[in-house]
């Protein structure tokens, strides 16, 4: 083996295990929070079903608790196959807490949803290959782009989205 492939296996596993040990993430439909897995009996009712069958990214930044965690969960849409949405996605950012060996789901934003005509963009309304490229995470807010729903006539334009996480919610900002 190569020093340099050698190198990047190195590096590679001692980012995992930073990771590991750094707080929360999910791997192969779990969530593992420093190293250790959370039963699924552990996850409040909600947000079981709001994670089964989806994707789940952790987003760092924006959370200045400890216990507090931003995800992105996509999930395909549940329309029929050959309808409309068969290939389409529902994407949610979650609010979740870990707290007493549980975790939670304290509040969802709804940023693309093919079902309801959301579609998440930048400015410009290109639609993004990686989603997760137009969320902006700062210091204490989000921020991301989308089209208005298809029930909204007349409305071409992208509207911006600002949310301040206060005492455990989502919390538009102007």
């Amino acid at each position: 083996m190569s020093k340099k492939i050698l190198i990047g296996v190195v590096a590679l596993s001692m980012f995992e295990s930073a990771c590991l040990a750094q707080g929360i993430f999910w791997k192969k439909g779990e969530f593992h929070i420093d190293g250790v897995v959370v039963e699924s009996k552990r996850l409040d009712r909600k947000l079981g079903e709001a994670v089964k069958g989806g994707d789940v990214t952790i987003l760092n930044g924006a959370v200045h608790s400890p216990e507090l965690y931003v995800a992105y969960v996509s999930k395909p849409s549940h329309s029929l196959p050959l309808s409309r949405c068969g290939a389409g996605t529902e994407d949610v950012l979650m609010l979740i807490r870990y707290q007493n060996a549980r975790l939670a789901l304290l509040d969802k934003l709804e940023i693309n949803s093919c079902e309801k005509g959301v579609l998440l963009t930048n400015q410009a309304m290109e639609v993004p290959v990686e989603p997760l490229s137009f969320i902006e995470m700062h210091d204490d807010w989000i921020e991301f782009w989308s089209t208005p729903p298809l029930t909204n006539p007349g409305v071409d334009a992208p509207m911006q989205h600002r949310y301040k996480i206060v005492k455990g919610r989502f919390v538009r900002r102007p």
